[in-house]
């Protein structure tokens, strides 16, 4: 999704006083400011908040912005840093089997699967059927802010369908642990092909200790990447 981006600064939103005609005045984010992308999911219309609803505050904000600051957006399921020069970006929920290039969307894949969870063992709604499978609705909504987090701003919204079925719920779980044991610290994970968002990240040792995190869901996920492939072997001269 491209941002709203007028001559070289991305817009906020219309603001206006209460009883002020017309549609206010734009509030752009400045140059000296950090530009917040984030990724907020929804069940059903309710918000599923994931595990940054109270972020960490970012070190000598103060010093360093003349007020304070979090690089995430409460709530939110991830968190991006961005700029004017953001034209677009692909965001992944459930990656396919092939795709490790994922480090940057890993809090996302987390909330998703964290979600069909949750939602799985939920009491099933009166007046529902009582067999079958359930299905929900999920909503990415993509929103705008930035590290003051004095406003919000929605760029734009897609949503899916999803069962709750036996067997998709299996594949769920299949596929989380795979990444998480497997595609997280892989060299193509370490390495893409594809442009890298910047994410916004914590340390293991922040997750732990404001309890964002629980240490046996991300096993190795700030061991040091893997060394490059050695480079191939110069043609013999012929």
């Amino acid at each position: 999704a491209a941002l709203p981006v007028y001559s070289g600064l991305i817009c906020l939103g219309m603001y206006k006083n209460p009883g002020e005609p017309g549609q206010g005045q734009p509030e752009w984010i400045r140059a000296s400011d950090v530009a917040l992308v984030g990724i907020a999911l929804y069940v059903n219309g309710e918000m599923f908040t994931g595990s940054f609803t109270n972020p960490p505050l970012e070190k000598n904000g103060l010093q360093k912005y003349g007020h304070e600051s979090c690089h995430f957006i409460p709530g939110c399921a991830s968190t991006y840093m961005a700029d004017s020069a953001w034209v677009g970006g692909v965001f992944c929920l459930a990656p396919t089997d092939t795709d490790c290039e994922l480090r940057d969307d890993v809090y996302s894949i987390m909330a998703y699967h964290q979600l069909l969870r949750d939602w799985a063992k939920r009491p099933r709604p009166t007046g529902a059927p009582a067999f079958g499978a359930r299905e929900i609705d999920v909503q990415v909504n993509l929103v705008l802010s930035t590290s003051y987090l004095a406003n919000l701003r929605q760029v734009c919204a897609g949503s899916i369908r999803v069962t709750l079925s036996e067997k998709g719920l299996a594949m769920a779980y299949d596929r989380l642990r795979d990444v998480q044991e497997r595609r997280l610290n892989s060299q193509a994970a370490h390495y893409p092909k594809r442009p890298r968002k910047a994410l916004s990240e914590i340390t293991y040792e922040e997750g732990v200790e404001q309890r964002l995190i629980d240490p046996k869901d991300v096993p190795g996920f700030i061991s040091k990447a893997p060394p490059l492939p050695a480079p191939a072997a110069p043609a013999p001269v012929v």
